[in-house]
Protein backbone atom coordinates (compact mmCIF):
# COMPACT_ATOMS: atom_id res chain seq x y z
CA UNK A 1 0.00 0.00 0.00
CA UNK A 2 1.26 3.27 -0.56
CA UNK A 3 2.46 5.29 2.26
CA UNK A 4 -0.17 8.46 1.12
CA UNK A 5 -3.11 6.00 1.50
CA UNK A 6 -2.11 4.90 5.02
CA UNK A 7 -2.52 9.04 6.17
CA UNK A 8 -5.64 9.22 8.54
CA UNK A 9 -6.43 12.91 6.91
CA UNK A 10 -6.93 11.25 3.76
CA UNK A 11 -9.14 8.53 5.09
CA UNK A 12 -11.43 11.57 6.99
CA UNK A 13 -11.64 13.53 3.48
CA UNK A 14 -12.63 10.35 1.66
CA UNK A 15 -15.06 9.67 4.08
CA UNK A 16 -16.30 13.47 3.37
CA UNK A 17 -16.69 13.35 0.14
CA UNK A 18 -18.26 10.06 0.03
CA UNK A 19 -20.31 11.55 2.47
CA UNK A 20 -21.15 14.49 0.66
CA UNK A 21 -21.85 13.07 -2.62
CA UNK A 22 -24.26 10.21 -1.25
CA UNK A 23 -26.36 13.69 0.22
CA UNK A 24 -26.39 15.91 -2.70
CA UNK A 25 -27.40 12.90 -4.88
CA UNK A 26 -30.16 12.12 -2.31
CA UNK A 27 -31.21 15.72 -2.17
CA UNK A 28 -31.01 15.95 -6.09
CA UNK A 29 -33.65 13.29 -6.16
CA UNK A 30 -35.57 13.75 -3.49
CA UNK A 31 -36.39 17.69 -4.57
CA UNK A 32 -35.88 19.94 -7.24
CA UNK A 33 -34.30 23.93 -6.41
CA UNK A 34 -37.15 25.72 -5.64
CA UNK A 35 -37.41 22.71 -2.36
CA UNK A 36 -40.53 21.86 -3.14
CA UNK A 37 -40.85 19.18 -4.99
CA UNK A 38 -40.39 15.54 -4.13
CA UNK A 39 -38.83 13.52 -6.28
CA UNK A 40 -39.64 9.66 -5.57
CA UNK A 41 -37.84 7.06 -7.89
CA UNK A 42 -36.02 3.67 -7.49
CA UNK A 43 -33.12 4.64 -6.72
CA UNK A 44 -33.94 7.37 -3.83
CA UNK A 45 -36.46 4.47 -2.31
CA UNK A 46 -33.70 2.10 -2.23
CA UNK A 47 -31.27 4.53 -0.26
CA UNK A 48 -34.20 5.34 1.73
CA UNK A 49 -34.82 1.57 2.55
CA UNK A 50 -31.01 0.96 3.57
CA UNK A 51 -31.17 3.82 5.65
CA UNK A 52 -34.21 3.00 7.71
CA UNK A 53 -32.90 -0.69 8.26
CA UNK A 54 -29.48 0.44 9.03
CA UNK A 55 -28.49 -2.10 6.59
CA UNK A 56 -26.42 -1.21 3.51
CA UNK A 57 -26.32 -3.85 1.43
CA UNK A 58 -27.72 -2.19 -1.78
CA UNK A 59 -28.01 -6.35 -3.51
CA UNK A 60 -30.63 -7.38 -0.50
CA UNK A 61 -32.32 -3.83 -0.59
CA UNK A 62 -33.38 -4.69 -4.44
CA UNK A 63 -34.32 -7.92 -3.73
CA UNK A 64 -36.92 -6.64 -1.02
CA UNK A 65 -37.91 -3.88 -3.77
CA UNK A 66 -38.40 -6.11 -6.05
CA UNK A 67 -40.29 -8.13 -4.54
CA UNK A 68 -42.50 -5.93 -2.62
CA UNK A 69 -46.28 -6.16 -2.69
CA UNK A 70 -47.87 -3.10 -4.29
CA UNK A 71 -49.82 -1.57 -0.63
CA UNK A 72 -46.66 -2.62 0.80
CA UNK A 73 -44.43 0.10 -1.51
CA UNK A 74 -47.55 2.88 -1.58
CA UNK A 75 -46.81 2.49 1.90
CA UNK A 76 -43.04 2.79 1.58
CA UNK A 77 -43.60 5.70 -0.48
CA UNK A 78 -45.76 7.36 1.83
CA UNK A 79 -43.25 7.04 4.58
CA UNK A 80 -40.50 8.77 2.36
CA UNK A 81 -42.17 11.52 1.58
CA UNK A 82 -43.43 11.95 4.90
CA UNK A 83 -39.93 12.66 6.48
CA UNK A 84 -38.31 13.93 3.56
CA UNK A 85 -41.34 17.05 3.65
CA UNK A 86 -40.45 17.43 7.82
CA UNK A 87 -36.65 17.03 6.90
CA UNK A 88 -37.01 19.74 4.69
CA UNK A 89 -39.51 22.40 6.41
CA UNK A 90 -36.97 21.29 9.90
CA UNK A 91 -33.88 22.53 7.76
CA UNK A 92 -35.89 25.47 6.52
CA UNK A 93 -36.50 26.70 10.07
CA UNK A 94 -32.73 26.26 11.32
CA UNK A 95 -33.85 23.35 13.25
CA UNK A 96 -30.70 21.49 12.29
CA UNK A 97 -28.43 24.24 14.12
CA UNK A 98 -26.67 23.83 17.41
CA UNK A 99 -28.90 20.92 18.32
CA UNK A 100 -26.56 18.78 20.46
CA UNK A 101 -28.81 15.52 19.69
CA UNK A 102 -28.40 16.18 15.89
CA UNK A 103 -24.32 16.95 17.09
CA UNK A 104 -24.03 13.56 18.79
CA UNK A 105 -25.60 11.52 15.74
CA UNK A 106 -23.30 12.89 13.06
CA UNK A 107 -19.82 12.24 15.54
CA UNK A 108 -21.84 8.52 15.62
CA UNK A 109 -22.47 7.97 11.90
CA UNK A 110 -18.13 9.56 11.62
CA UNK A 111 -17.30 6.92 14.26
CA UNK A 112 -19.00 4.03 12.24
CA UNK A 113 -17.80 5.21 9.10
CA UNK A 114 -14.38 5.47 10.43
CA UNK A 115 -14.67 1.75 11.64
CA UNK A 116 -15.39 0.90 8.34
CA UNK A 117 -11.83 1.95 7.53
CA UNK A 118 -9.91 -0.34 9.59
CA UNK A 119 -8.72 -3.76 9.19
CA UNK A 120 -11.53 -5.96 10.96
CA UNK A 121 -10.62 -9.34 9.69
CA UNK A 122 -6.92 -9.35 10.08
CA UNK A 123 -6.17 -12.32 12.02
CA UNK A 124 -4.73 -12.27 15.72
CA UNK A 125 -1.54 -14.37 16.37
CA UNK A 126 -1.69 -16.58 19.26
CA UNK A 127 0.90 -14.02 20.86
CA UNK A 128 -1.70 -11.45 20.53
CA UNK A 129 -4.29 -13.37 22.31
CA UNK A 130 -2.35 -14.08 25.36
CA UNK A 131 -0.97 -10.24 25.52
CA UNK A 132 -4.26 -9.47 25.46
CA UNK A 133 -5.68 -11.87 27.63
CA UNK A 134 -2.73 -10.76 30.27
CA UNK A 135 -3.27 -7.34 29.82
CA UNK A 136 -7.47 -7.20 30.57
CA UNK A 137 -6.72 -10.19 33.17
CA UNK A 138 -9.46 -8.45 35.71
CA UNK A 139 -12.01 -8.77 32.77
CA UNK A 140 -12.49 -12.42 33.16
CA UNK A 141 -12.70 -13.32 36.90
CA UNK A 142 -14.85 -15.74 38.56
CA UNK A 143 -16.63 -14.33 41.75
CA UNK A 144 -15.58 -16.46 44.84
CA UNK A 145 -18.61 -18.71 46.47
CA UNK A 146 -20.21 -19.12 49.91
CA UNK A 147 -21.79 -21.84 51.40
CA UNK A 148 -23.37 -20.51 54.70
CA UNK A 149 -26.77 -20.36 56.95
CA UNK A 150 -27.86 -17.40 58.70
CA UNK A 151 -30.34 -16.51 61.54
CA UNK A 152 -32.13 -13.41 61.07
CA UNK A 153 -32.97 -10.50 63.58
CA UNK A 154 -33.71 -7.21 62.68
CA UNK A 155 -32.09 -4.29 64.13
CA UNK A 156 -34.79 -3.17 67.29
CA UNK A 157 -35.28 -6.79 68.45
CA UNK A 158 -31.86 -7.69 69.95
CA UNK A 159 -28.94 -5.76 71.59
CA UNK A 160 -25.24 -6.89 70.27
CA UNK A 161 -24.66 -8.54 73.59
CA UNK A 162 -27.98 -10.79 73.64
CA UNK A 163 -27.19 -12.26 69.90
CA UNK A 164 -23.64 -13.35 71.75
CA UNK A 165 -24.97 -14.73 74.42
CA UNK A 166 -27.60 -16.44 71.70
CA UNK A 167 -24.25 -17.36 69.52
CA UNK A 168 -22.44 -18.98 72.76
CA UNK A 169 -25.75 -21.15 73.29
CA UNK A 170 -26.46 -22.09 69.50
CA UNK A 171 -22.72 -23.79 70.14
CA UNK A 172 -23.25 -25.31 73.36
CA UNK A 173 -26.29 -26.94 71.78
CA UNK A 174 -24.65 -28.21 68.58
CA UNK A 175 -27.92 -26.24 66.79
CA UNK A 176 -26.76 -27.62 63.49
CA UNK A 177 -27.84 -25.85 60.17
CA UNK A 178 -31.12 -27.40 59.61
CA UNK A 179 -32.25 -26.79 63.08
CA UNK A 180 -31.21 -23.52 63.05
CA UNK A 181 -33.52 -22.67 59.81
CA UNK A 182 -36.71 -22.02 61.75
CA UNK A 183 -35.17 -19.98 64.46
CA UNK A 184 -34.56 -16.23 64.27
CA UNK A 185 -37.15 -13.55 61.96
CA UNK A 186 -38.23 -14.43 58.72
CA UNK A 187 -35.89 -12.93 55.83
CA UNK A 188 -36.36 -11.09 52.70
CA UNK A 189 -34.03 -13.78 50.59
CA UNK A 190 -32.77 -17.18 51.62
CA UNK A 191 -31.83 -18.50 54.99
CA UNK A 192 -29.52 -21.07 53.30
CA UNK A 193 -26.89 -20.47 50.45
CA UNK A 194 -25.00 -22.87 48.68
CA UNK A 195 -21.92 -21.90 46.80
CA UNK A 196 -23.67 -19.21 45.57
CA UNK A 197 -21.32 -16.89 43.85
CA UNK A 198 -20.64 -13.19 46.29
CA UNK A 199 -22.11 -10.63 43.86
CA UNK A 200 -25.00 -12.39 44.73
CA UNK A 201 -24.97 -12.48 48.08
CA UNK A 202 -23.50 -8.91 48.11
CA UNK A 203 -26.76 -7.56 46.58
CA UNK A 204 -28.62 -9.81 49.25
CA UNK A 205 -26.74 -8.32 52.40
CA UNK A 206 -24.63 -5.35 51.05
CA UNK A 207 -21.15 -5.45 50.63
CA UNK A 208 -20.16 -5.06 54.02
CA UNK A 209 -21.18 -8.40 54.95
CA UNK A 210 -19.45 -10.09 52.55
CA UNK A 211 -16.25 -8.31 54.32
CA UNK A 212 -17.11 -9.57 57.52
CA UNK A 213 -17.83 -12.95 55.88
CA UNK A 214 -14.07 -12.88 54.57
CA UNK A 215 -12.78 -12.71 58.23
CA UNK A 216 -14.94 -15.45 59.54
CA UNK A 217 -13.58 -19.01 59.95
CA UNK A 218 -15.04 -21.77 57.90
CA UNK A 219 -16.48 -24.27 60.20
CA UNK A 220 -19.50 -25.68 59.92
CA UNK A 221 -19.91 -26.62 63.81
CA UNK A 222 -19.51 -23.16 64.92
CA UNK A 223 -21.76 -19.78 65.09
CA UNK A 224 -20.16 -16.74 64.17
CA UNK A 225 -21.72 -13.33 64.44
CA UNK A 226 -23.59 -11.15 64.54
CA UNK A 227 -22.63 -9.71 61.59
CA UNK A 228 -24.66 -6.47 60.59
CA UNK A 229 -25.89 -5.76 56.57
CA UNK A 230 -28.26 -4.06 55.53
CA UNK A 231 -31.12 -5.18 56.74
CA UNK A 232 -30.30 -6.59 60.60
CA UNK A 233 -28.09 -8.28 62.13
CA UNK A 234 -27.17 -12.01 61.38
CA UNK A 235 -25.94 -15.23 63.11
CA UNK A 236 -24.29 -17.72 60.33
CA UNK A 237 -22.51 -20.86 60.15
CA UNK A 238 -19.83 -20.57 56.94
CA UNK A 239 -20.43 -24.10 55.84
CA UNK A 240 -17.55 -23.36 52.81
CA UNK A 241 -15.71 -20.87 50.87
CA UNK A 242 -14.04 -20.47 47.68
CA UNK A 243 -11.54 -17.96 46.81
CA UNK A 244 -11.88 -15.47 43.21
CA UNK A 245 -10.42 -17.06 40.66
CA UNK A 246 -9.03 -16.07 37.31
CA UNK A 247 -10.83 -17.75 34.64
CA UNK A 248 -8.26 -19.73 32.25
CA UNK A 249 -7.39 -18.87 29.18
CA UNK A 250 -7.85 -21.82 27.20
CA UNK A 251 -11.76 -22.08 28.48
CA UNK A 252 -12.52 -18.61 27.42
CA UNK A 253 -10.93 -18.86 24.33
CA UNK A 254 -13.69 -17.70 21.98
CA UNK A 255 -14.54 -14.84 24.17
CA UNK A 256 -11.09 -13.73 24.18
CA UNK A 257 -10.82 -13.55 20.40
CA UNK A 258 -13.86 -11.76 20.29
CA UNK A 259 -13.05 -9.37 22.67
CA UNK A 260 -9.55 -8.78 21.59
CA UNK A 261 -11.14 -8.21 18.01
CA UNK A 262 -13.15 -5.53 19.11
CA UNK A 263 -10.84 -4.07 21.33
CA UNK A 264 -7.97 -3.82 18.43
CA UNK A 265 -10.53 -2.29 16.24
CA UNK A 266 -11.15 0.37 18.94
CA UNK A 267 -7.02 0.74 19.24
CA UNK A 268 -7.28 1.80 15.12
CA UNK A 269 -10.22 4.04 15.01
CA UNK A 270 -8.59 6.43 17.90
CA UNK A 271 -5.54 6.32 15.64
CA UNK A 272 -6.94 7.90 12.98
CA UNK A 273 -9.43 9.81 14.72
CA UNK A 274 -5.97 11.59 16.74
CA UNK A 275 -4.18 11.74 13.07
CA UNK A 276 -7.15 13.94 12.34
CA UNK A 277 -6.95 15.47 15.68
CA UNK A 278 -3.19 16.63 14.86
CA UNK A 279 -3.95 18.35 11.88
CA UNK A 280 -5.98 20.73 14.23
CA UNK A 281 -4.57 23.46 16.52
CA UNK A 282 -6.73 23.05 19.87
CA UNK A 283 -6.88 26.72 21.39
CA UNK A 284 -7.19 25.65 24.93
CA UNK A 285 -8.03 28.19 27.27
CA UNK A 286 -7.40 26.28 30.50
CA UNK A 287 -4.35 24.65 29.36
CA UNK A 288 -1.08 24.83 32.40
CA UNK A 289 1.32 27.69 30.95
CA UNK A 290 4.68 26.25 29.69
CA UNK A 291 7.82 26.48 31.68
CA UNK A 292 9.38 29.95 30.80
CA UNK A 293 6.66 31.44 29.51
CA UNK A 294 4.75 34.82 31.23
Amino acid sequence: MHPILKQPLLHFLLIGLILSASYLTLQSEAQDTDGEVIQVNRDSLLSYMQYRNKSFNAERATELFDAMPADERAQLINDYVREEVLFNEAQKLGLDANDFVIRQRMIQKMTYLTQSLVETDKPLSESDLQEFYLAHKGQYVQSGTLTFTHIFFDFSTQSDEQLQQMRNQLNRDGVNASEALTLGQPFLFQRHYAKRNTDLIASHFGQDFIGQLDNAVVDNQQWQGPFRSSHGWHLVQLQARSEQQYLPFTEIRERIIADARQYYLQQQVEQLIAGVIADYRVDNQFAEPQAGTL
